[in-house]
């Protein structure tokens, strides 16, 4: 019996399998997290982005604050999780009867449309802030359109 048990002691054959189990899963939860955290920096970058266009279009546009909205919605629908469901309406306060050189702000506020799953981090309901500030151009421009997508395109 003694012979036995000490077969088993020195024996090395299974010592990287029981090292690969125990690993394995602290490195998926590390990829895993990892992911989650990216596609979080991506939406956030995408109404970034949406805040600075909606910005720009209104400054060459201040009559349109409709069009100010499908910019950042079109922003946020292009980006790589194609969703702009949680983006809540925008704050008009501010935005209409603008003149020349009046500074005005956009204001998004999104939360995230899914749940967002980091393990051993609980995060309930994500929400985004982002704001951009301008002055309505006077000079003279060719003033910007609203996107359309087209048809086979990707972005």
């Amino acid at each position: 019996m003694k012979a036995i048990g000490q077969r088993f002691l020195h024996d090395k054959q299974g010592a990287s399998l029981v090292t690969y189990v125990l690993i394995l899963p602290i490195f998926l939860l590390l990829v895993l997290g990892a992911y989650e955290v990216w596609r979080l920096i991506a939406v956030k970058q995408s109404l970034y982005l949406g805040t600075y266009r909606a910005a720009r279009y209104l400054a060459q546009n201040p009559g349109d604050v409709n069009g100010t909205e499908a910019w950042l919605r079109w922003e946020l629908d292009r980006s790589f999780t194609g969703n702009s469901a949680g983006l809540q309406p925008l704050d008009r306060t501010g935005l209409t009867g603008l003149g020349c050189g009046d500074p005005f702000t956009i204001r998004a506020v999104l939360d995230v449309p899914w749940t967002v799953d980091i393990p051993y981090l609980p995060l309930q309901n994500v929400r985004f802030v982002e704001q951009h500030s301008g002055r309505v151009e006077c000079a003279p421009y060719r003033g910007w359109t609203l996107p359309e997508p087209k048809e086979g395109h990707t972005y």
